[in-house]
């Protein structure tokens, strides 16, 4: 199993509201609007790299109130 940890800016909306979108994306586990630097983090998980990767670039980058995001990878 692939996770990887998604830190979002959001560029358009409250990042209470924006949330709710992100939840709703393929593979999002957990997503929280938080204080500081970054308005969202998520986390994905999905079988294998490139189906994770699959999600990202297309489902969660589809949410068109989200600007900059910053994937980490979870290494175990």
């Amino acid at each position: 199993m692939e996770r990887a940890f998604i830190l979002i800016k959001v560029k358009s909306g409250f990042p209470t509201d924006v949330v709710n979108k992100v939840r709703e994306v393929k593979g999002v586990k957990l997503a929280y609007a938080v204080l500081g630097l970054n308005d969202i983090i998520a986390f994905m998980e999905a079988p294998d790299l490139e189906s994770l990767t699959n999600q990202i670039v297309t489902e969660l980058k589809g949410v068109k109130e989200l600007g900059r995001t910053i994937t980490c990878l979870g290494v175990d």
